[in-house]
């Protein structure tokens, strides 16, 4: 009786453990798709800067004016990536 009541609480404790796996697993692919979009807006801040900074000492170093210096900077295309199209490309056919 005590023999059952002892492999009845491991395997309890077993459930728990893969439950607890489980869950850290889901969440990590939660927060993979939050910070891609975090680095995404990073990296089209961080070119904003930059063009910005090109064509300001583009105007201060040049003696004639391109016509494009006055334009808006393009925006960087950049594809969203998620986590089932990551899926889908390691996936064994």
């Amino acid at each position: 009786m005590k023999d059952m009541e002892r492999k009845k609480e491991q395997k309890i404790r077993e459930l728990e453990y893969l439950n607890d796996q489980h869950k850290e697993k889901m969440q990590g692919h939660v927060r993979y798709p939050v910070k891609a979009e975090h680095t995404i807006e990073r990296i089209n801040r961080i070119y904003k800067a930059v063009v910005a900074e090109f064509i300001n000492h583009n105007l201060l170093n040049r003696n004639d004016v391109f016509s494009c210096a006055n334009d808006p900077i393009p925006e960087l295309e950049i594809q969203t990536i998620t986590f089932r199209s990551t899926v889908n490309k390691y996936k064994k056919t």
